[in-house]
């Protein structure tokens, strides 16, 4: 791709985007969700690689599923897209009042105590529903919450997301250089929510997922686990009448002699869960993104489950 191509297509980016959030931000909720639901349907189709990776994708975890019934869900993941951008950028600009009638925890009371530490927290999150808004909530019900993402392809897109993963006093991390800014913020009591169910990140191990190995960003784990720092995972979900209910859960930490193995093994107990709620609301996590993209034979063995599971065999 040229230079030339390549600066058309940022600048195309960038003013779309500046153009959703403007929308997004001045229409009423109602019309908003009406009118973004719809965008991502449309994009669903215009997207055609996109949409390619989330019907191989579905196929290869509802394989039983016909073509049909493929195509509704990978409707409905567009279509939570839309909604699940529009309400990000709108939610966060509500007043706490008017937030917590449309995002709520699931079970406050458990929530707050279980993210309540001196020693701070760390939360492994996904990518369901709009969960942008997950930081923005906690932000909203508790203070000291941080999260830490990677740099977008344009500085232009990425300032505009950074701006809006700030509000409510969200603390926000580039994934470069970030951690030693978690750490100090951990010691602080700070709350630590970060997405690791995409194969984004060079740091990772192969954990099962949806019944394949899925390369798994561990240093989250590995700081919990160091720092002895309680693990808790948080999962976003859509519930009727578009509000959503955030499900905080204690993780108990799975410690082995191996440390490699120790990761694989809290990170497998995350996506275990996580794939409870991914079967049961299809439509609302990501399946555009190519999860499987690396393979284990690809990398040492050891940052396989499968390599252990053959040493316990012999």
């Amino acid at each position: 791709m040229s230079k030339k191509y390549r600066k058309l297509r940022h600048d195309i980016a960038y003013v779309l985007l500046l153009t959703l959030v403007f929308i997004s931000k001045k229409i009423p909720r109602f019309l908003g969700l009406m009118l973004f639901g719809f965008l991502g349907f449309v994009f669903g189709f215009i997207l055609k690689k996109e949409r390619n990776i989330a019907r191989k994708n579905l196929k290869r975890v509802f394989a039983d599923y016909d073509d049909k019934r493929i195509n509704k869900i990978t409707n409905g993941v567009f279509i939570n897209a839309g909604k699940s951008f529009f309400d990000s950028v709108k939610i966060p600009e509500y007043s706490k009042e008017k937030f917590l009638k449309i995002a709520r925890f699931y079970d406050e009371k458990s929530a707050k105590e279980t993210l309540a530490n001196p020693n701070g927290v760390v939360v492994l999150a996904a990518h369901l529903s709009a969960f942008e808004l997950q930081t923005q909530l906690v932000a909203v019900v508790l203070p000291k919450i941080m999260t830490i993402g990677s740099r977008l392809f344009d500085g232009r897109v990425d300032d505009i997301f950074v701006k809006l993963r700030k509000r409510n006093g969200v603390e926000y991390y580039d994934r470069d250089g970030g951690i030693m800014n978690v750490l100090r913020n951990l010691k602080k009591g700070f709350i630590f929510g970060v997405l690791v169910d995409q194969d984004a990140t060079n740091e990772g191990v192969f954990a099962n997922f949806l019944g394949e190995e899925a390369y798994t960003p561990f240093i989250p784990v590995k700081i919990a686990i160091r720092n002895d720092i309680p693990l808790t995972w948080g999962f976003l979900i859509r519930e009727k009448g578009d509000k959503y209910a955030l499900h905080i859960e204690k993780a108990q930490i799975i410690k082995t002699e191996n440390e490699m193995e120790t990761y694989i093994l809290n990170l497998e107990k995350f996506n275990e869960k996580l794939g409870e709620f991914i079967k049961k609301y299809p439509e609302q996590w990501v399946w555009m993104h190519n999860r499987w993209k690396r393979k284990p034979k690809d990398f040492s063995p050891e940052l396989s489950i499968s390599y252990y599971k053959k040493g316990e065999e012999k």
